[in-house]
């Protein structure tokens, strides 16, 4: 009883210093000159490895994050892969519309020029991709959930085509990273309150992730008809052989 108490109340302190946080955050970026762009990036980093650090969350990083701008394509399990991966290296992300409208986070969002996207809306597409290629003049490296949803451990959604398309056509460099949890429960998916599933997993002293990060390529698909097909189908199988890889190690330690 005692250790649930006490789990409850250390979830309970650190959403409370996540929220100043957050605000904060969103606060400092707002003040940055609006072409000091390293000096913003620098501050998303921050952002990140704070927030890291007070959820107890402990990284193993593998492969090298991106030393240019370019398009991070990754898969996605919970809220929590955007400070892991802000930590790691300063981005900016393309998030669904409704982000916009969450409060205190889609402030924060807002002033970190994040991107918001309609995917129903072929117009608010378009706009996105704008955008996006505006973040990477200044500068900015973009990640991008192609899932466009947050999925359980150990399972992959399609990925959305459309960044793919942009990344063959322009013939952007783009990098894939894999990122994973070390328990099933860490995943937040479905209809899942927010606040039930932070107390939940941040109620314990750590929680464990896998980050995984593919060489940065620049990938010209010659399929005209459907440009960008060839790099999605890269992408899948590439993020579909990890998934694999990281259910076998974890038999392996089972049996062990």
């Amino acid at each position: 009883m005692l250790r649930l108490i006490l789990g409850k109340s250390l979830a309970l302190i650190r959403m409370i210093i996540v929220i100043f946080l957050v605000t904060l955050h969103g606060i400092l970026v707002a003040l940055v000159p609006e072409k000091k762009h390293k000096l913003r990036a620098n501050v998303i980093q921050s952002f990140g490895k704070t927030i890291t650090w007070t959820l107890g969350i402990k990284i193993n990083q593998r492969g090298q994050a991106p030393k240019q701008n370019g398009i991070l394509i990754s898969n996605h399990r919970s809220y929590a892969d955007i400070p892991v991966l802000c930590g790691i290296s300063p981005v900016v992300f393309l998030a669904k519309s409704e982000v916009d409208s969450w409060p205190i986070i889609g402030f924060a969002a807002r002033k970190a020029r994040t991107v918001f996207v309609d995917r129903k809306d072929p117009k608010s597409r378009e706009k996105s991709r704008s955008l996006l290629r505006n973040r990477l003049e200044e500068g900015f490296s973009v990640l991008v959930f192609s899932e466009g949803t947050t999925t359980e451990r150990g399972t992959l959604d399609p990925l959305k085509p459309g960044m793919f398309h942009e990344a063959a056509t322009a013939q952007l460099p783009i990098q894939l990273v894999y990122i994973e949890f070390a328990e099933d429960e860490d995943s937040w998916v479905g209809d899942a309150a927010l606040s039930n599933h932070f107390f939940n997993r941040f109620s314990r002293w750590h929680t464990f992730v896998t980050v995984l990060f593919h060489d940065q390529l620049i990938f010209a698909d010659q399929n005209q008809e459907s440009p960008g097909h060839s790099l999605c189908s890269f992408a899948t199988r590439w993020l579909h052989e990890q998934i694999i890889n990281e259910v076998g190690e974890l038999k392996n330690k089972s049996s062990s």
